[in-house]
């Protein structure tokens, strides 16, 4: 999926550098680990993502940012 429209939108909202590339490479992350469209997920969906990550050993402040990333992705979805 191509994310520069979601790039550009966080680009429009002022957001750091880094912040914005967390976010795309976060939220490109768990679109290979979804590998269905978007539109299909669930909060049950992003629940098992969200303790996949915890499971790796991923910190709980590492594992915020991913979710926050992935939900700011949603967010830009909803209203596109």
């Amino acid at each position: 999926m191509n994310l520069h429209p979601f790039a550009a939108y966080l680009t429009q909202r002022n957001c750091a550098v880094s912040t914005l590339t967390a976010y795309v490479h976060d939220s490109r992350e768990f679109l290979r680990w979804w590998r269905r469209t978007p539109t299909k997920v669930t909060r049950k969906d992003l629940d098992v993502y969200v303790r996949l990550l915890s499971e790796r050993g991923l910190s709980a402040k590492t594992v915020c940012r991913k979710f926050s990333a992935i939900s700011t992705f949603f967010k830009f979805m909803r209203y596109t």
